[in-house]
């Protein structure tokens, strides 16, 4: 056991060995020339071995501070000289409620970094072969957190794309609004736009087509790719898109009286004296952004509180400075979004119960006597007569009861909505990673150790756990989020490097996602995926991804979600 234990030590050094290692990588400087002015990168290897060039917190809008705090997103100033861009960017200003329960980020962080590969004919200039498809990735963390910097380019340049993965603001800072004109809202979706419009002017000097752009997303990120999709705003600025468990229908804030949850927000940070709604901006914008995060603890317990979170909304001045001026349902019933977008849509396989139930799954609960129906109603739809949703031999129950009402159904409405508009694709995740969110929630619990190091022990354990004890955890399937494990190097410690069991499920998935963007028949690991098809009364059809094996499925929660289509529950505020 000892030895062991020693091996397991040795283990963790050579992992952190690696980590520091990374800087290795960095081999040569390119430079290039974009609209506002030049910048330097570095050169990083792909997992198969070819060298691609990156270019690491590229500024592609004003700092959104002072005046600009709650402001739409403003062009950056053109600069002198050569800007490095060869470090990645702290994240955006946020508490990690997830993970560390800490502050973190700044609030100057709209930035964004392009992954590159080395392709080019050395008689040419980039600009001259822009013909790669480009591919711009959106992150998740529920519109209050994420860190995009774990979102690198180290697996999908193997794919000749180029890469842009965005920074956008988040929770108050993103997402406030007071109800009119003087705080609109929106702010972060609109960071998100202002990157597209980045990407057409400038991604040809990265080698990348600025007609052919695959916008992606998972979570959050999924909803806002979703939201782009019914934007007027970003009309003709990306061509397909992936939306990774994600949809414009699944409500994200618990809506309030949005000039409410302002005046809420100023009184929390001491803006007290100031009634009209410009009052409470200009207060608001002079606050330090650590004491408006401090109020975003409340993130945790949506149980307790309303006020304290934030996400899109339908903004109330209909004009040419609004980014989304209809309920994303009224649109897609009127099929009013752009139509040449191609996407695909994933799920995963994932008596205070009458009190708190309409909270917890986001419905109106006024009528209380239907209220008390309804919660009766899904307890025994999904538990029976007996079982107890406390139980652990119903945790799998429980987590289908939340998949279902909380991303499920927003998806299952919006392919209903949208597939008979534009080609719709869909694939239920059921593979088992070696690295899931569910682990790494459960291995990292101290803000004190970094979370590298906390992670590595947490898998030495459990690997000692089920190869030497023999002990094996409970397995439920696939968790939210858990396919960014294939298409990204998240963690040293979980790389899909060739060798590791994930390793042929990455470069599949992969080379699957990038080839969506070059052709109309859709291909996964030689299975042919068909798009949907509503015209027949036939289950829809499901790519299936297993760790043995690609099918075609038919819908595997369609009994599901007609129980929940019975139920006729409106989201909580019935508004986005």
């Amino acid at each position: 056991m000892k030895k062991l234990i020693r091996n397991a030590v040795l283990l963790i050094a050579l992992w952190v060995d690696l980590i520091a290692s990374t800087s290795t990588l960095l081999v040569s400087s390119p430079v290039i020339e974009l609209s506002d002015g030049m910048i330097r990168g570095s050169t990083a290897i792909s997992r198969q071995g070819k060298q691609y060039s990156q270019f690491l917190g590229i500024r592609y809008a004003q700092p959104p501070i002072g005046s600009l705090r709650f402001e739409p997103p403003e062009r950056p100033d053109k600069w002198t000289g050569v800007m490095d861009t060869t470090r990645c960017k702290p994240e955006c200003l946020q508490y990690d409620a997830m993970f560390l329960k800490r502050i973190k980020g700044v609030e100057d962080c709209l930035y964004l970094n392009v992954y590159s590969p080395n392709i080019l004919n050395s008689n040419s200039t980039r600009e001259e072969q822009a013909s790669l498809p480009v591919f711009v990735f959106l992150h998740g963390g529920g519109f209050f957190s994420g860190n995009p910097r774990m979102y690198d380019g180290k697996y999908f340049m193997d794919e000749n794309v180029v890469l842009v993965v965005v920074w956008y603001r988040l929770s108050s800072f993103g997402f406030l609004s007071t109800g009119d004109d003087v705080i609109r809202g929106n702010m972060g979706l609109k960071d998100q736009n202002l990157s597209l419009q980045w990407v057409q002017e400038n991604i040809a000097k990265f080698g990348g087509n600025p007609n052919l752009v695959v916008l992606f997303g998972e979570s959050s990120g999924a909803a806002s790719v979703h939201l782009h999709m019914l934007s007027p705003m970003s009309k003709g600025l990306f061509h397909r898109a992936i939306s990774q468990t994600g949809s414009s229908l699944r409500r994200y804030p618990n809506t309030v009286n949005l000039e409410d949850q302002a005046r809420s927000l100023a009184k929390r940070v001491g803006c007290t004296e100031e009634t009209t709604t410009r009052e409470i901006a200009d207060c608001l914008k002079k606050v330090d952004a650590l004491k408006i995060v401090e109020t975003h603890r409340d993130v945790q317990d949506t149980l307790r509180s309303d006020y304290s979170v934030y996400g899109p909304i339908v903004e109330q001045v209909k004009d040419e400075k609004a980014f989304l001026t209809e309920e994303p349902e009224t649109l897609l019933k009127e099929g009013n979004f752009n139509h040449d977008r191609s996407t695909v849509a994933k799920l995963d396989s994932i008596d205070g119960w009458r009190a708190h139930l309409s909270r917890l799954l986001r419905y109106d609960d006024d009528n209380l006597e239907k209220s008390i129906s309804v919660a009766d109603r899904i307890r025994k739809f999904y538990f029976g007569d007996d079982g107890l949703p406390s139980d652990p031999r119903y945790f799998q129950n429980l987590t289908n009861m939340f998949s279902d009402r909380m991303y499920f159904l927003p998806t299952y409405n919006t392919v209903q909505l949208q597939a008979s508009q534009s080609p719709v694709y869909l694939y239920y995740f059921d593979y088992k990673t070696m690295g899931s969110v569910f682990k790494v929630v459960d291995a990292v619990q101290l803000a004190i150790i970094p979370a590298e190091i906390q992670i590595a022990r947490y898998f030495v354990k459990t690997w000692i756990n089920e190869n030497i004890l023999g002990v094996q955890p409970p397995s439920y399937g696939a968790a939210h989020g858990d396919e960014l494990f294939l298409l990204f190097n998240l963690n040293v410690f979980l790389e899909a490097r060739q060798g590791s069991i994930d390793y042929d499920a990455s470069r599949v998935m992969v080379k699957a996602w990038t080839d969506f963007a070059k052709g109309d028949k859709v291909f996964y690991d030689g299975v042919y995926w068909p798009a949907v098809d509503l015209s027949s009364n036939s289950p829809l059809k499901y790519l299936r991804i297993a760790n043995n094996s690609t099918t075609i499925i038919d819908d595997p929660i369609e009994e599901r979600m007609k129980f929940w289509k019975s139920l006729d529950l409106t989201f909580l505020g019935n508004k986005l």
